[in-house]
């Protein structure tokens, strides 16, 4: 080779192999006081002190199409600006620092590479959409320092399996957990009071979600497309139930509405084909249109008095429905097809005796062949060889007798109407689902003759905010006091626990809800199964009441109360339960004549105050 094609060949070859070592290793500004720097290794580094620059795009970033595999962000920096390693398909590794207060919009979306990332605790915010599309991604930990979690968030991100947001986070918003198939559980904390819509639509993954009551607010299609969905707890603080908010939840198979809850929107259970059943709460007033379309699966459904309205195809196509009530005297207004396709010769209507002609007249209604008189609100009956039932209309639910109650099978017939129950002294067992799905059910009262709970028998009962179990009560059935979501405490009188099936508490806060046993018990309590879940017991309990001779009689507007201690504490209440009087007194006058129930020494009775 002569010696100018020699040195052709050497000019001609660090020509070619200098663009990539100049592109390989450059650096530049993003910031007033802050630099970066990438390497021949792939290493991004950005530098300084202060903010980053935010940029509109990912064009706009000065390391634009840089082959990048690592970022390191240095301690100094406090923001790291938007959409700055946006679309980076090559990223699998990232650090920052506890000197970042916020991270902007859209950071690391697109970069699905990513398979885990940490936010430090510094991290107050974190702008929408950084991590939209990061498909690679399976778990984060986030800042317990984040107040929000914005808008699309984690929007497609189809791996994310674990994610845990902190107590500190106010809402969760529009579509931050979009299509996330993994995710099979997510824990949503107190601080939250809102949930933006379509938040965890399309998570195919998700089995349950506990919504607490500090949430006041469902978005729109919040859960659609959450096939996996099987159980749903709605607070009490919700009033409204936006659009498509579980539509396509075909994993549902039974849902409580709360008593807080006035309205149903459009859709709002649509092609939620496994749900078999749904109870209405008394204060609802609106089902908005195909609220319930196609829910096939539905056998029997009661209509409080208080619905006005119910849109047009609200039930179409619920096939499976043989039994409607209608407690409004006045038929609801019905849009077209509000019942079309439900069977109108199986299926039975039954209604107000006295508004059995207005509904064979009323629109959508008149369609049913089998118009029938529903019983009074205020029913009885018995359940038991020796115990009989009453229902008052204001939904008292009184039962008076000795012995056992019936195990059910299928919930009773005061089925989501009872607001108190008041169980008398001389029955010995409360039976199997006796009060389950009764969600507006507040106080229960539960003699000391009761030695045992049955299965599910408070199951779904979100409004209880206490209870208190007897020193009777040797064991509580499976899943007695399941998703009682309200529970904030629990006195068990019991000096050895009760023997517990599972899932008894399964649902409850055991972090918030107080557990008061005898003070001698609690080390018992604290190791024994279904009892030990409670973070918080405390012994607030130092003796537990034997008296067996306490008596209460009524004369001349004055119930008196004998065989109690002196300091032994007397209630009195109105039967609709209004609370008249509590106290140590153990004679007190009432307002008026009536039948008043006592609670003292443990026990509970019933009195006829007559006043002369």
């Amino acid at each position: 080779m002569t010696k100018k094609i020699y040195f052709f060949a050497v000019m001609t070859a660090l020509f070619l192999l200098a663009p990539a070592t100049l592109w390989a290793a450059q650096s530049g500004s993003c910031g007033d006081k802050v630099t970066w720097t990438l390497d021949n290794d792939g290493v991004l580094t950005i530098a300084g002190t202060g903010a980053m620059t935010d940029y509109n795009s990912m064009s706009a970033v000065p390391w634009f199409r840089q082959p990048y595999t690592k970022v390191v962000v240095k301690d100094g920096v406090t923001t790291i600006g938007s959409y700055a390693f946006c679309n980076c398909t090559s990223l699998t590794d990232v650090t920052i620092p506890n000197s970042v207060d916020s991270i902007g919009a859209g950071v690391f979306s697109g970069c699905t590479g990513l398979t885990s990332v940490t936010i430090p605790n510094s991290v107050t915010s974190i702008g929408e959409q950084t991590f939209n599309g990061c498909t690679g991604l399976t778990s984060v930990t986030l800042s317990n320092s984040l107040t929000s979690i914005e808008g699309g968030l984690f929007y497609e991100c189809e791996k994310l399996a674990n994610v845990e947001i902190p107590s500190t986070v106010k809402s969760i918003g529009r579509e931050a957990f979009y299509a996330c198939p993994e995710l099979a559980s997510v824990t949503i904390p107190n601080s939250v009071d809102s949930i933006g819509a379509g938040a965890f639509a399309g998570c195919e993954g998700l089995t349950s979600v506990t919504i607490p009551n500090s949430v006041k607010s469902i978005g729109k299609g919040a859960f659609i497309y959450c096939y996996g969905l099987t159980s749903v707890t709605i607070p009490e603080s919700i009033t409204t139930i936006e659009t498509s908010a579980f539509a396509c939840c075909m994993g549902l198979t039974s849902i409580t509405i709360p008593a807080s809850v006035e309205s149903i929107g459009k859709n709002a259970f649509s092609d939620c084909t496994g749900l078999t059943s749904v109870t209405f709460p008394k204060t609802l007033t609106t089902i908005g249109a195909s609220a319930f379309k196609e829910c096939e699966k539905l056998t029997s459904i009661t209509i409080p008095a208080s619905v006005e309205g119910i849109g047009e195809e609200a039930f179409m196509d619920c096939t499976g429905l043989t039994k409607i009530e209608a407690l409004a005297k006045n038929p609801p207004l019905c849009g077209n097809n509000a019942f079309s396709g439900v069977d109108k010769v199986k299926c039975v209507l039954y209604v107000p005796a006295t508004s059995v002609g207005e509904y064979k007249a009323a629109d959508e209604w008149k369609y049913f062949n089998n118009v029938e008189a529903a019983a009074d609100e205020s029913q009885s009956g018995t359940c038991g060889d020796n115990i009989k039932w009453t229902l008052d209309s204001d939904g008292v639910l009184t039962l008076e007798g000795t012995g056992a109650m019936p195990d059910y099978t299928e919930t009773p017939q005061w089925r989501g109407k009872v607001t108190k129950a008041i169980i008398g002294e001389g029955i010995t067992t409360i039976g199997n689902y006796a009060l389950r799905s009764c969600p507006g059910l507040t106080s229960v009262t539960i003699p000391n003759s009761v030695t045992s709970i049955g299965e599910g028998a408070f199951a779904y009962c979100t409004g209880l905010t206490s209870v208190t179990i007897p020193a009777a009560v040797t064991s509580i059935g499976f899943v007695a006091f399941h998703t009682c979501t309200g529970l904030t405490k629990i006195v068990s009188l019991a000096e050895t626990p009760p023997v517990c099936g599972e899932l008894v508490f399964a649902g409850i806060n055991f972090g918030s809800c107080e557990l008061a046993v005898p003070e001698k018990s609690m080390d018992a309590y604290k190791a024994a199964d279904g009892w030990k879940d409670f973070t918080k017991v405390v012994s607030g309990i130092s003796s537990v009441s034997k008296e067996s001779n306490a008596a209460v009689s009524a004369k001349n507007g004055a119930i008196t109360v004998t065989g109690a201690a002196n300091n032994a504490l007397v209630e009195v209440y109105s039967t609709s339960g209004a609370l008249v009087y509590r106290g140590t007194s153990k004679t007190v006058a009432v307002p008026s004549a009536g039948v008043y129930v006592v609670k003292a020494a443990g026990k509970t009775f019933k009195v006829n105050a007559g006043i002369r």
